[in-house]
């Protein structure tokens, strides 16, 4: 109900019979007198609207973000961006005022690791329909967190909700506050440590091995494939003389490995080429800068790919 008179709001599918424009948009019809309304939002879909004071419409546009339509005449409209989510794959969308805010339905399909079971529904709140509470969404990627989104948690922490058994509860629990708000990466100092450990783990594993004259140093190799020049890594924070060059080797492949690695069910591959600027440009100071050069210009990561130390073995080549 809209200025006291009963509409129907359309999303016109691309692909409907009666659909001259070939493409997806919205409109109203009024109930009493059939009269359609000027569309709108070209190329937007699963769309829903609601009334207060405007006329809000929801929309996706190739189901990777959402937009909001408002308009006082259901002629003229402005539109922004409510979340914008490129990898996401969303669907429906539904919006309503809940006390004096505005509360967002969007239904995601994908990723898996976001989605959980396909067409799950999400749900984000906005004092003026601008600033959405996408920080909570932003601060569960595997990424830096930006100062802005830091302080935007911080307020969220504070903010308390009645729940359906009317007990007030915080919108963030306290471990949920503590865990979104890791600013690099996804793990927490402890969690950290214990992952960190795992190199002096295989260190002591690797000395209690008979090593053969030629591979007597492999154990002190791989201890310090973590360590970085500037004396930054771990587990025992060498710096430059101290890190053998073949750790030094290692230390490049193993990030690139990182990086580029398809099997990493936590993250996304990452292209060569940016992988092979990030180990320029972030590890600045912290590689050894002749070996990285090797391992670029000479396309060591190629060579790698291909090689199998067991190849001459296996076809009984003895050279």
């Amino acid at each position: 109900v809209f200025k006291g008179r009963l509409y129907r709001f359309e999303w016109v599918r691309e692909g409907y019979w009666n659909n001259q424009r070939k493409t997806n948009y919205f409109r109203f019809v009024d109930h009493e007198t059939g009269e359609i309304s000027p569309s709108f939002a070209n190329g937007y879909e699963f769309g829903s609207a609601f009334v207060n004071g405007k006329v809000y419409v929801t929309g996706t546009q190739a189901r990777g973000g959402v937009n909001v339509f408002a308009s006082g005449d259901l002629t003229n409209w402005e539109s922004w961006p409510a979340i914008a989510r490129g990898h996401y794959g969303i669907f429906n969308t539904s919006m309503c005022k809940a006390g004096d805010e505005f509360v967002l339905m969007f239904e995601i399909a994908r990723p898996v690791e976001e989605a959980g079971v396909a067409f799950t529904a999400r749900f984000t709140k906005s004092r003026d329909l601008h600033e959405w509470l996408e920080a909570v969404l932003l601060a569960n990627e595997p990424t830096v967190l930006p100062e802005d989104k830091a302080s935007t948690l911080a307020f969220l922490a504070e903010y308390m909700y009645e729940d359906v058994e009317h007990n007030r509860t915080p919108l963030l629990l306290p471990d949920e506050f503590h865990f979104l708000s890791i600013r690099k990466g996804t793990l927490d100092e402890v969690e950290r440590l214990e992952i960190e450990s795992h190199v002096t783990h295989s260190f002591k594993f690797l000395i209690k091995i008979p090593w053969t004259p030629l591979m007597r140093n492999v154990p002190q190799i791989a201890y310090g494939h973590h360590e970085l020049l500037d004396g930054t890594g771990y587990p025992r924070k060498l710096q430059g003389p101290e890190i053998p060059p073949q750790a030094r080797m290692m230390t490049i492949s193993d990030i690139f490995d990182a990086l580029t690695a398809t099997d990493r069910p936590y993250k996304r591959a990452v292209p060569i080429d940016r992988a092979l600027d990030i180990l320029r440009a972030e590890f600045e100071g912290k590689l050894d800068a002749d070996l990285l050069d090797v391992f670029i210009e000479k396309k060591v990561y190629e060579l790698a790919a291909t090689y199998r130390p067991d190849h001459e073995l296996l076809l009984g080549d003895h050279r």
